[in-house]
């Protein structure tokens, strides 16, 4: 009888632990579904093409973005000394186009980067292309040259500031809102880029 009057005191400490552990879990899952969905890719029109945004992809990403997302080309926006050095033969090999514009970082502030982003001029014709291509841009987490170049391509194809927004949002939110956020050392990175169109 002891026993059972000891479990049954324990009970209320055990099932208010167990409420709690499911509680925290359940909001974890839920962080974890919002920033899946604010960093998640889709595909954004941009002329006869589409576009969109990611982070560094691996060899698994890469069969992906080809077979499931139906991409023709890939925009490596990462330095030479920061991005997989298989990455181009990787691209070859799945029959994507792929294109090396190294941008130095979020400031954009190597002598490079003028170059790169001079040199974006090809990516337009092959969104002008027909058959429609589809355009992965990436740098490493798909934030900052990503969107930079995101948004000076759709501003060189005749867009708005609001509608080349847009179109990023559209395309993924996370970098749309990394384009918008100010900083203290470097200014709203859609203002950086603007100087540049």
């Amino acid at each position: 009888m002891a026993k059972i009057g000891g479990v049954i005191e324990l009970l209320p400490v055990v099932l208010t632990s167990f409420l709690a552990s499911k509680v925290s879990s359940t909001m974890n899952e839920e962080k974890s579904k919002i920033k899946n969905s604010l960093s998640a890719s889709s595909w954004s029109t941009c002329l006869s093409g589409r576009m969109t945004a990611a982070g560094a992809p691996s060899l698994r990403r890469l069969r992906e973005w080809k077979e499931s997302w139906g991409a023709t080309d890939v925009v490596t926006l990462q330095r030479a000394d920061e991005m997989r050095p298989e990455l181009p033969e990787e691209c070859r090999r799945l029959g994507l186009t792929w294109w090396h514009r190294p941008l130095s970082g979020r400031r954009l502030e190597a002598l490079e980067d003028k170059r790169s982003l001079s040199e974006l001029g090809p990516i337009l014709d092959v969104l002008s292309s027909s058959p429609a291509r589809s355009v992965v841009l990436h740098c490493s987490a798909g934030l900052h040259r990503t969107g930079v170049v995101f948004y000076f391509l759709l501003r060189k194809s005749a867009l708005t500031q609001t509608e080349a927004l847009a179109k990023i949002r559209e395309a993924r939110p996370l970098t749309a809102q990394e384009l918008e956020r100010s900083t203290r050392n470097s200014g709203v990175l859609m203002d950086l880029a603007e100087t540049f169109v």
